[in-house]
């Protein structure tokens, strides 16, 4: 498609998110288009442990977002991951050290959260020992080519029962929530696609459930007359470690999560929009071969609208 740079709308992450957003932005002095869609996910992996959809087709489904930004090097991608991801690290607190198997695991307490370099088998682990959700972060998103598991990441997206073969065992893992943010190169990504598996990642259904963000070439927005302010002070942090500590409930208690649907106005509009996406292909030549973008954009636009929802004013 003809791409033309633009502004990434933080104002759509509505006040907390987008005040928190520019405050990176101006600290890492990197571009909204790069800061807006980790900051998105941050809310998307505090929200969906403790947060359902309930949808118009009666199936219960996950707030969890994939979100992948391609953006060149200098560009202040880990700076910009950290930052996002601060807030996680005092549930993170509750599991320190080596984790072996259940030995000294105790999920109530706090796990691993943010898995930075994780095998399929990692996450199972990781799942199978009592966690229920979980943010996969890459700051360097080469590293997934060495764990790319098309099905897995497809399963996790939806929120489908886990399966495992070990040896003998068959592990099975139910309603866990997984949400996926990765930063990675221009040439980097390109090589992905090039790769092995790349010429699968959109026919598998995979790079269509990612939210994409090509940050190299947009427009950097330039804030002035605000006061610089320590990100990892910020008060999105605070909402983060509130929606940890619900979720660090559900697993004390042994609960479930709360489930969110849209206004009978919502869906209306919800419903039209479908509409008018899943025909842009037949309508605009331009929309030729996106097909299976568009036929996940109503079901993104839902989980995005969750996960804003959530992230200001859940309350368990």
């Amino acid at each position: 498609m003809n791409w033309i740079p633009s502004l990434y709308p933080l104002d759509c992450l509505h006040e907390l998110g987008c005040d928190f957003a520019s405050c990176v932005a101006r600290t890492v002095e990197t571009k909204d288009a790069l800061v807006g869609p980790v900051v998105l996910s941050a809310m998307a992996a505090a929200v969906h442990g403790v947060l359902d959809i309930y949808t118009p087709t009666h199936r219960v489904m996950p707030t969890s977002l994939y979100v992948s930004v391609i953006a060149g090097s200098g560009l202040g991608k880990t700076a910009s991951v950290n930052c996002a991801y601060h807030g996680f690290r005092d549930f993170e607190a509750g599991c320190e050290g080596r984790m072996v198997g259940k030995d000294g695991f105790d999920p109530s307490q706090g796990h691993p959260y943010r898995l930075d370099d994780v095998s399929e088998s990692g996450v199972i682990a990781l799942f199978g020992s009592g966690a229920k959700a979980m943010a996969m972060v890459l700051d360097e998103g080469g590293a997934l080519a060495k764990h790319l598991d098309l099905p897995g990441m497809c399963k996790r997206y939806d929120g489908d029962d886990l399966r495992f073969l070990r040896k003998h065992e068959m592990i099975q893992i139910r309603d866990t929530r997984t949400t996926f943010c990765m930063t990675v190169q221009d040439a980097v990504f390109d090589q992905l696609l090039k790769g092995k598996q790349g010429a699968l990642m959109v026919p598998s259904g995979l790079m269509p459930r990612m939210l994409l963000s090509y940050a190299t070439d947009s427009l950097l927005h330039m804030s002035f007359g605000k006061a610089p302010q320590n990100p990892n002070l910020h008060r999105f942090h605070d909402r983060v470690r509130e929606l940890m500590n619900d979720y660090r409930a559900i697993l004390q208690t042994s609960g479930r999560r709360a489930q969110i649907r849209l206004s009978s106005e919502a869906e209306e509009l919800w419903r039209q929009a479908g509409k008018y996406w899943k025909a842009l292909p037949g309508a605009d030549d331009a929309w030729v071969g996106m097909e299976p973008f568009v036929q996940r954009a109503g079901e993104h636009a839902m989980r995005i609208a969750a996960v804003l929802s959530g992230s200001l004013i859940l309350s368990l």
